[in-house]
């Protein structure tokens, strides 16, 4: 769909998604591609990908590329920002309106530099106080969570190369000099990233402890935009005997539901991410790389070992 409505060339792309995509001053990767077209939102880096992948539709192989912003250029940026009509989305920030010139030397521009929603100050001081009576570490982390700070203008610009040419649908006016292409390396390392864990908690001389069984980093925008499916099975070759009286599948199932050993794994995408093999008393098992189950084992031979056959 937006392929289609964006066109086929290099001009067209851009135009497209300069009307169609609003700039938000956040750093780093935070959407990619698909994510900014779902969001119609998104920094130069996560609309220069978008420009670069409607370009690989069209059949062009485009380069995205970094480099510094000028602290005029950037600060230019963010009263745009601030006087975009979206922009009041982010709370009490006031609609300076489009045509108003504001920059950020303007009062209101100033007052309006946020990056939170926090229409009632009094219930957040309040959460907050509460949150002191039970844990100051949780207070501390609701502080630094609920509390507005200030956006500061962007330092990094992003665009798109083609043919010599820079496209760039943010600010086509700045300087595209001292620019560095972004391979894949170097895009990872300005991901935003989460950690998706599975963790066993388990009894050892009377103390309860957590025992990390699977933990897979992701991107922001691998999480966000795509379906993460976790699955915990029984293992098959790890069944017993049968229960006395069943036959067939009765008692099959009846040999599942009593495994002694349990299998998981996490699909992201098209990517899965085996788990260590556990039992229900707590221990962790090998897994060879045909990945079949074999004896207990220690944690990190278990985490540490190939994780073949998911």
């Amino acid at each position: 769909m937006v392929a289609a409505e964006a066109g086929k060339t290099p001009q067209a792309i851009v135009a497209w998604v300069a009307a169609n995509v609003r700039f938000e001053p956040y750093e780093g990767l935070l959407r990619g591609a698909e994510g900014t077209a779902l969001a119609r939102s998104g920094n130069a880096l996560d609309q220069a990908l978008l420009v670069q992948a409607l370009l690989g539709r069209a059949g062009r192989k485009g380069v995205v590329v970094g480099g510094p912003l000028d602290a005029k250029a950037g600060a230019a940026l963010l009263a745009r920002f601030l006087a975009a009509d979206g922009a009041a989305g982010l709370g009490d920030v006031p609609r300076l309106g489009a045509a108003s010139g504001a920059t950020l030397d303007d009062p209101g521009a100033k007052a309006a530099v946020t990056t939170r929603n926090v229409k009632d100050t009094g219930a957040v001081d309040a959460a907050i106080a509460a949150a002191a009576k039970v844990a100051p570490t949780l207070e501390a982390a609701l502080v630094k969570a609920l509390k507005p700070r200030k956006l500061a203008p962007p330092r990094q610009h992003y665009w798109v190369e083609l043919d010599g040419e820079a496209l760039d649908p943010v600010a086509p006016e700045v300087a595209h000099e001292g620019g560095k292409a972004l391979d894949a390396r170097g895009l990872a390392a300005l991901e935003h990233r989460v950690v998706a864990s599975l963790v066993m908690t388990r009894k050892r001389g009377g103390k309860v402890e957590e025992v990390p069984l699977l933990r897979v980093p992701l991107s922001v925008a691998e999480a966000a935009w795509e379906p993460l499916e976790l699955s915990i099975w029984p293992d098959p070759k790890k069944l017993g005997p049968a229960p006395a009286g069943l036959e067939g599948d009765a008692a099959t199932v009846a040999r599942l539901a009593a495994a002694p050993v349990l299998r998981a794994a996490l699909l992201s995408g098209k990517a899965r991410h085996g788990a260590a093999a556990f039992d229900r008393s707590g221990r962790t098992w090998e897994i060879g790389e045909d990945g079949a189950v074999g004896g207990p084992a220690a944690l990190g031979g278990a985490l540490g070992g190939a994780l073949g056959g998911f």
